[in-house]
């Protein structure tokens, strides 16, 4: 590719002002190194805002602008955006701009697919993903993303997702990361070839700012270590959270573990016939591996497994009596 033509993209894309609805994009005066050049992609900006409001909630917005050189990026004109019961996308847009900076697609309603997003483990999880996937005509191609997010569930409250900004064989010009917590609040993090967040006050908020810029593509090898290893990569949680009603503390292992206690109280009573029929299955064994093998080979004969996911359920396990009402469960609700 020249590097007049990737200089037109830079300067079209990274004008962060531009709304994807608009039906050019504004031409700047920004630049890039040659070294941003040598890539099978680019990002051009990808910048990512986080609020905490409470113990469980919070909303979601970023916005990113990838240049596609050429057809040789996986799956690079593939769009994705998970939720759940508890995850609602306010908001999903997504368009395409030639070389010029002149759009030549805006996403419609009846071009994203929504469908479930089950784990191969899983027989049923209320996961969900809106999918999209992007005409390019010809390369360079530039994609820019939009999304609104309220979340209120354990995964992105309390353990919020981690954060890589770039891939191998992509470059990236400009990319930041920034996230409001309650004072009352603490932001656990580890992070890897970031600097150090910024911190400031706004309001009752303690912000958190990462950035990084103009980054080199890493090539693509095999047996390589991690992407997160080697490329920007972040890592988040609040210190105190809540979710469905429990209150839970990753401050240390002690908080945690009666967080985990509170949610597993009282479900590992068994059905009293149970209770006897696993005493009456042991009675002759004669020494510890025999009874661990016939209480094995009672539950081989009665339960199956079944993993279904459902909001707390990805931590909190059914009763015991429920898997023997039901004979199936998880790995954890058997156990």
């Amino acid at each position: 590719m020249q590097p007049f033509h990737y200089l037109l993209i830079a300067c079209a894309a990274l004008w962060a002002g531009t709304p994807v609805q608009g039906q050019k994009l504004e031409m700047g005066e920004l630049g890039a190194p040659d070294s941003l050049q040598e890539a099978n992609s680019i990002v051009v900006a990808y910048d990512v805002e986080y609020r905490i409001t409470s113990l469980n909630a919070a909303t979601i917005a970023y916005r990113k602008v990838v240049t596609l050189l050429n057809d040789e990026a996986p799956n690079g004109r593939q769009l994705y955006e998970s939720y759940s019961d508890d995850s609602k996308i306010i908001s999903f847009k997504a368009a395409a701009f030639d070389a010029f900076g002149q759009q030549t697609f805006k996403a419609r309603n009846s071009d994203i697919a929504d469908r479930p997003a089950i784990s191969q483990a899983s027989f049923y999880e209320d996961n969900r993903v809106k999918h999209l996937e992007v005409p390019c005509s010809s390369y360079p191609c530039t994609l820019v993303l939009e999304v609104e997010k309220k979340v209120a569930d354990f995964t992105f409250v309390a353990g919020l997702p981690h954060w890589q900004p770039v891939h191998r064989g992509q470059s990236l010009v400009e990319a930041s990361f920034t996230v409001h917590v309650p004072a009352t609040n603490e932001l656990l993090f580890r992070s890897n070839q970031l600097p150090e967040p910024a911190i400031t006050t706004e309001g009752s908020d303690r912000v958190y700012r990462w950035a990084v810029s103009n980054l080199p593509a890493q090539p693509r090898e095999a047996v390589a270590p991690a992407e997160s290893a080697t490329l920007p990569y972040l890592r988040i949680a609040l210190a105190d959270f809540e979710v469905e009603g429990y209150s839970g503390s990753y401050r240390n292992w002690t908080d945690f573990g009666n967080f985990i206690g509170q949610i597993m109280e009282g479900r590992d009573r068994l059905p009293d016939h149970l209770a006897h029929e696993v005493q009456a299955t042991i009675a002759a064994a004669t020494t510890e591996r025999e009874k661990i093998d016939r209480l094995y080979r009672l539950m081989q004969a009665r339960m199956r497994y079944v993993s279904i996911q459902l909001g707390l359920g990805g931590w909190q396990p059914f009763s015991a009596a429920y898997v023997e009402e039901n004979r199936f469960g998880d790995c954890k609700a058997l156990s």
